[in-house]
This record gives C-alpha cells, structure tokens and sequence, in this order.
C-alpha cells in the first residue's frame, strides 16, 4: 500500500516539474519572440526611416521640389519623388521590396505587416502600422507612448485594420 502511494507521490512530482519546465520553456520562448519582434520594429525605425528623414531634409536643402500631390496618387508621388531624388544624387533609403517606400516587416509568429510611407517636406505619413509598431515608434520619437501628443501621432485607419502615423518632422 505504501509503494503505491510513494510511487503515486513520485509520479505526481514528476508531472509538476514537467510543467514547471514547460512553463519556463514557454516564458523563454515568448520573451525571446517579443525580443526578436522589437528588434525588427527598431530596425525598421533606425535604419531605414531616420534615414528617410535624411534623406528628405536633404533634397529639400538642396532646392529639391516635392512632386504635386492630388490627395489620390500615393504611388505616382513617392515614384515621382525618388526619381527627383535621384536626379540630384540623393539615394532613397533601400528597402526590402522593390519600392523604396514600401517596407516589408516578418514578425516571428505574428503577422507581418507592409508599410507605406508617404513623404512630404514637413511631415511622413506611415500607413499599414499595427499598434505595437506604432507605439514603438512613438516611443523612440517622442520619448513616451501617447499617440495624440509629440511629434509623432498615431490614428486608426479607416479601415480599422491598422494604424497610421504621422510624423512632423
């Protein structure tokens, strides 16, 4: 009778610790994901749309003209803006599409988000952000997570898929 109890108690342990360690084993995993998933969303800020903003700054030093925008031609803008861009020797940031102002963001299981920036000479509009992009960014613009004050805003789209943000620049 007493084996069975001690050997009962042992089992019992055992499939505690195992999901004790399964736990743990999961905690790490979704730390790391989050990790991982942050470090594509400040890539996406530090090294292609600061740079954006570089870039921006220095066509327009440079007398560049912002292309006439209807309200309508997002495509035909930013095309016609990064070939003015060119002309002058100023380089768009690459991206990782064949746009330079589309940017392509592969979470780790999540989904994966395509951003469309819209630049003018004050201001970037981003469109496709989710909210956890676009508090990210909101904290490395401005310093802290608020959405309606700063520099940077963060609006929901109409299409209440996404955000969009803007930032003054």
């Amino acid at each position: 009778m007493r084996e069975a109890a001690l050997d009962s108690a042992k089992a019992s342990d055992r499939i505690t610790a195992l999901a004790l360690y399964l736990g743990l084993l999961a905690l790490t995993v979704w730390i790391g994901i989050r990790w991982v998933n942050g470090a594509l969303e400040s890539k996406f800020y530090k090294a292609y749309l600061v740079k954006w903003e570089i870039s921006l700054k220095g066509y327009t030093a440079q007398g560049g003209m912002l292309p006439r925008f209807s309200g309508s031609n997002h495509v035909v803008y930013m095309d016609a803006l990064v070939q003015g861009m060119e002309a002058v020797g100023i380089d768009p940031p690459s991206s990782n599409t064949p746009r330079a102002y589309i940017y392509r963001i592969d979470h780790l299981l999540a989904p994966g988000e395509e951003l469309f920036l819209l630049c003018f000479a004050t201001r970037i509009v981003i469109y496709g952000l989710s909210q956890t992009t676009g508090y990210r960014l909101d904290r490395a613009i401005d310093g802290r997570v608020d959405g309606n004050q700063g520099s940077f805003r963060l609006t929901p789209a109409s299409d209440k898929c996404g955000f969009i943000g803007l930032w003054r620049l």
